[in-house]
């Protein structure tokens, strides 16, 4: 029987942690993709730990991974870059959410990887963009929240006091915005004769000031 999901066959690398990256790629799971996610051994992500668990499986990871493979590499080893590398290269797409520059310490340059693999399609998401003053900046979710207006959008009317959003919506947003940005590279690659990929580049405080601009 053939699967008939719309992005069957159609591979992706994982190498995001937490809420933005991983709720993404689990959007393209539901899609049909198959999805390998990556953790370090010795590392592995924040959200196994957070929230209520059952049989070791908290629902916080389980809400942002499922339908997804898993592996643990880690990529700061000489052999961990060795086979992050060969995944890239055997990928459609290869997601990431660190800091601008990180993930070539872990053998997942972008331009290296595109080099590698013509068809990539390499996806990144990072807090201000991948450059300017703030690129390197850490970024949360409520940091966002205050710098594209969403707290001054939850004032309280009686008390005038500001207020944040009691979720990660700032994370929530730009996942939609990159499932959305990979599938019109997608797109654009099924259109292209020569089959080329692209580097798709989603900062949180562009997301979530777009979303916010019609208020």
């Amino acid at each position: 029987m053939t699967n008939s999901a719309a992005l069957a066959g159609v591979k992706v690398l994982d190498v995001s942690s937490v809420l933005s990256g991983p709720l993404s790629t689990m959007l393209l799971a539901d899609l049909g993709a198959d999805v390998i996610k990556v953790e370090p051994p010795t590392a592995p992500d924040f959200t196994r730990g957070v929230g209520q668990a059952r049989n070791e499986m908290t629902a916080y990871f389980y809400n942002t991974n499922r339908g997804k493979r898993a592996i643990a590499v880690d990529g700061r080893h000489r052999l961990g870059r060795k086979i992050l590398q060969q995944l890239a290269d055997q990928s459609d797409i290869v997601v990431q959410n660190m800091r601008p520059g990180k993930a070539a310490g872990i053998g997942l340059d972008p331009d290296q990887c595109m080099e590698r693999n013509k068809s990539l399609i390499y996806a990144s998401i990072s807090g201000y963009g991948g450059d300017g003053p703030m690129a390197g900046e850490p970024v949360y979710d409520y940091v966002i929240q205050a710098v594209t207006g969403m707290v001054d959008a939850q004032r309280d009317p009686v008390t005038d006091a500001l207020d944040l959003t009691r979720h990660f919506p700032a994370d929530k947003i730009t996942a939609h915005a990159l499932a959305e940005s990979i599938l019109a590279a997608l797109f654009a690659r099924e259109r292209d004769p020569q089959r080329r990929g692209q580097h798709v580049e989603v900062s949180m405080h562009e997301a979530n000031l777009a979303f916010m601009w019609p208020d």
